[in-house]
């Protein structure tokens, strides 16, 4: 066998909405064509797939051959930007031992966790963007995503209080992790994590479903990732059907933090974490419910759409460094 040295971490977080890797965020959707492509496409055998913002259907067990695909894609694109960062020559063929790190909503983690292991675990052969890869997935890392996601900041988090809740609100659903502080010890509450069909996908079919209603025609996807990924408000302000969005978000936001408070989760008395990009898209909204509210804590935001992925690579180095 070939000594391919040490192993390579590579993160990959596998949304609905979203794939993300510590460097790189990009849509969860493909079209898949005969034969071979140029440009940044992923080619396996006689396949050739290019990535789209085209709706796909929502999967909760992602151990999934349409996932396969975004993950090699991920895989390379962290490879050549690792290669490319360091100045080194992008070899013939790119051939590595890889540990893959990734993800999984709380409650969906005992069910699956086995799953990832034995579907992702495996030789990949594939070309991307030109460049060929030979790459063997010797072990596959499973972690909590929430927690992955507050993993750089938990320290002084926990240090605020002893009630935690953390929020990360995805493409397709929100989920909900409770840490319990008692004296020294920091544990898990396993009686309350929740996992809510509600997300930004359903955010914006909402606001497409009521500007279809009262304007009579419809808008695509890519208009409202453009408005609510906007970072300048003058901008966003000339968007004629910005009232639209802001009136439709506050709803959503607001019916859904409702919804956790009438299935048990305490958002007035512990400390609300909010996690991921739907939290950045709702932060707003989410600071306007608090402040109607009586509430013990002010809520913290942790918005990079990438944390969950940067989590699950800084949890594994750990975890490795301790079985050393």
């Amino acid at each position: 066998m070939k000594d391919l040295g040490k192993p390579t971490l590579l993160s990959v977080d596998t949304g609905n909405f979203s794939i993300k890797t510590p460097t790189f965020i990009f849509r969860s959707a493909y079209t898949e064509y005969d034969g071979a492509l140029g440009g940044e496409c992923l080619a396996v055998g006689d396949k050739s797939y290019a990535l789209c913002d085209k709706r796909t259907p929502y999967i909760e067990n992602k151990a999934d051959e349409r996932y396969r695909i975004l993950v090699m894609i991920a895989m390379a694109k962290e490879l050549l930007y690792k290669m490319e960062k360091r100045g080194q020559r992008i070899p013939d063929v790119t051939e590595r031992n890889v540990v893959l790190c990734m993800g999984l909503p709380p409650q969906h983690l005992k069910k699956y966790r086995d799953q990832y292991k034995e579907f992702y675990t495996g030789d990949y052969e594939f070309s991307y963007a030109g460049h060929r890869f030979m790459l063997h997935v010797t072990d596959v890392m499973v972690f909590a995503q929430c927690l992955a996601a507050a993993n750089s900041q938990l320290g002084s988090i926990i240090s605020q209080a002893n009630n935690i809740y953390l929020i990360d609100i995805g493409g397709n659903t929100s989920d909900v992790l409770n840490i319990v502080k008692k004296g020294g010890d920091i544990t898990l509450n396993f009686d309350c994590i929740r996992t809510m069909r509600k997300g930004i996908i359903r955010l914006y079919d909402s606001i497409i479903n009521r500007i279809e209603e009262d304007m009579d025609y419809e808008i695509p996807f890519t208009d409202l990732d453009q408005y609510y990924l906007e970072p300048r408000r003058a901008v966003q302000l000339k968007d004629p059907l910005h009232e639209i969005y802001d009136e439709q978000c506050e709803m959503y936001t607001h019916n859904l933090l409702n919804g956790f408070l009438e299935d048990g989760v305490r958002l007035n008395s512990a400390l609300p974490v909010f996690l991921g990009g739907g939290s950045a898209v709702m932060l707003p909204h989410i600071q306007s419910f608090f402040e109607a509210r009586s509430h013990r804590y002010d809520p913290i935001f942790i918005t990079d759409v990438r944390a969950n992925a940067i989590g699950y690579q800084e949890m594994a180095k750990d975890a490795l460094r301790g079985a050393v």
